[in-house]
């Protein structure tokens, strides 16, 4: 007999905190589940840590493959998954010990295609509930729908945001349940052109426009949490590139089956390319470990601003949207049209958070 929940686990180079998550779904209240571990090419004690708890426990499926990244990854999970619903886990996050029956609750109270909870955001000893929406409710509000797929790309256009803006929670993917035949029927899986990057998002925004209800739940159910190696401010030499490719993506989601709102949309997608921008002052043009000299770097960011569709969100973006208050200034100066400027600002932002730092520490 097929299990009623399938939790699909990617699995890279996690031993230290694999354990944890396995039980943590080990341990939940409602037992009728498969955990469908898929260890992408680990290079530590992952796949040996894997293979003890599939001996341990016939709920347990285990997958090796060499490493394709974490698109694939999950992709192989539904490829052999066997539940009426699916529920993603990475191997560095936990869940409530009731999370599965708190989900499949609401799902047989409103019959819902896709049910989202809240979830905490976890670095080291400190923890912060991520209010994904302002209340419970349940809804087959077209519009509603739109807005919240409008949300998964620029942020400010939560329908019913708990914060003023919401960025984690809405686009990931261990808060919510999933209906496996509608992920079957329509052919969804991860997309692995964005090299390992927003396919969380990308996801969620075909999965919803499949969707004819949405429940949310205000219970705290999944545990993110940050590590170093997740840290998205790292240096990434791939940034630009990996950026390109995400608009692409979205620019093809949007004119396929958003044409009818398209210009709606697309304010929300210039909202997401000023964020990208943003980023890549810290994950590429002035990071530390990025190898091209400073005169270099500020001849690309000069380049970058100018070029699309940089160009046009710059001009176009809601900057009465735009938060946190970091890109409004990155936005300010690159209207400006200045990378010197740009770098100047930065520089003042870095000093800032390291005062609030010293400060709050003290």
């Amino acid at each position: 007999m097929s299990p009623m929940i399938s939790v699909i686990i990617p699995v890279y180079n996690a031993d230290m905190y694999l354990s944890d998550c396995i039980e943590s779904l080990l341990r939940q209240s409602f037992v009728d589940i498969e955990v469908i571990l898929i260890n992408d090419g680990s290079r530590d004690d992952s796949g040996n840590i894997c293979q003890s708890y599939a001996e341990k426990d016939s709920r347990i499926i285990y997958l090796e493959q060499e490493n394709k990244g974490v698109s694939e990854a999950r992709n192989a999970g539904l490829n052999i998954a066997r539940g009426r619903f699916v529920v993603f886990v990475d191997a560095d996050d936990w869940m409530d010990s009731h999370g599965l029956q708190v989900l499949l609750d609401e799902y047989k109270l409103h019959e819902a295609d896709l049910v989202v909870a809240n979830m905490s955001f976890v670095e080291g000893n400190h923890s912060r509930c991520i209010e994904v929406f302002d209340r419970p409710f349940t809804t087959d509000d077209p519009e509603w729908i739109n807005r919240y797929q409008m949300a998964c790309i620029g942020y400010g256009y939560n329908p019913n945001p708990g914060t003023k803006y919401n960025i984690t929670g809405l686009g990931s993917m261990g808060n919510k349940l999933y209906v496996r035949t509608i992920i079957e029927d329509n052919g969804l899986r991860f997309d692995p052109y964005t090299l390992g990057s927003y396919e969380d998002n990308l996801f969620v925004l075909h999965y919803l426009e499949c969707c004819k209800r949405v429940s949310f739940i205000p219970e705290t159910i999944y545990f993110y949490r940050k590590v170093d190696d997740s840290n998205s401010r790292g240096y990434k030499e791939s940034f630009l590139e990996i950026s390109e490719r995400i608009f692409e993506r979205i620019i093809e989601f949007i004119r396929h089956y958003k044409l009818s709102c398209e210009d709606d949309f697309n304010k929300a997608f210039n909202m997401f390319v000023i964020r990208r921008l943003d980023e890549s002052l810290y994950s590429y043009y002035f990071a530390k470990q990025n190898k091209h000299s400073f005169i270099v770097r500020l001849k690309q960011l000069n380049a970058l601003i100018r070029c699309e569709p940089y160009k046009s969100s710059i001009e176009q973006v809601d900057y009465k949207l735009l938060n946190p208050k970091n890109h409004k200034i990155t936005w300010a100066t690159a209207r400006m049209k200045s990378a010197f400027l740009i770098w100047c600002s930065f520089r003042l932002r870095l000093l800032a958070r390291k005062l609030f730092t010293f400060r709050r520490n003290k």
